[in-house]
């Protein structure tokens, strides 16, 4: 008996794709976008804006380290439960609305106020789900409990307004790690799959 189209637009990994097949440069196209929420940027990122996001980094970072962790432990958690066809909820999508939107929050709330960060937070996670869907490397429900993840941690980041940080040094630092680390994979899903299954 054959799946309900519905069941397989939102389950099926190909859904987005069904009926249409991209061209090389649409596909390359998207996955530069999406490659900018890659655990190989998004880690070092992180890391690196901690010290100058000054005080206010400190939320920001144990919101996206709880984020980011909660993900990987859901994603064991699935693979270990769900067979050879296992729910991997998007960890990009996760990372655009904690690390992209969590950062956006921190940096331009206390200028624009609370909309601009947060529609610009919205944004971020729409785009990157949509390219994951078009990728094929998610379903529609993966890329829901990615960007649902991802909007838990943003609230617990904005339930506290952070204090002011600089603009510019962000910036630099977001643009710098973009420079040299966008295109990188770190294969941790693969790793993932593979520590959980015991190969």
């Amino acid at each position: 008996m054959r799946s309900p189209r519905w069941c397989l637009a939102l389950c099926g990994r190909a859904g987005a794709n069904a009926g249409r097949r991209q061209t090389t440069q649409e596909r390359l196209t998207v996955r530069f976008v999406s490659d900018f929420a890659d655990a190989a940027v998004i880690l070092p990122l992180v890391g690196l804006l901690w010290p100058v996001l000054g005080r206010a980094g400190t939320r920001w970072v144990l919101a996206c380290t709880l984020t980011l962790g909660g993900i990987l432990l859901l994603k064991a958690v699935c693979f270990r439960l769900t067979g050879p066809w296992p729910f991997s909820p998007s960890g990009h999508t996760a990372s655009a609305a904690i690390v992209y939107g969590g950062l956006g929050w921190v940096v331009l709330r206390p200028r624009l106020g609370r909309a601009v960060p947060a529609l610009l937070a919205v944004a971020a996670v729409g785009l990157i789900g949509w390219t994951r869907l078009q990728l094929g490397a998610h379903s529609v429900a993966e890329v829901a409990a990615g960007a649902a993840i991802g909007a838990s941690g943003f609230a617990w980041l904005a339930w506290r307004t952070p204090e002011p940080s600089r603009m510019w040094p962000v910036m630099a630092v977001t643009v710098l790690v973009w420079t040299a680390l966008h295109g990188q994979s770190l294969g941790i899903e693969e790793w993932l799959r593979g520590a959980v299954s015991g190969r």
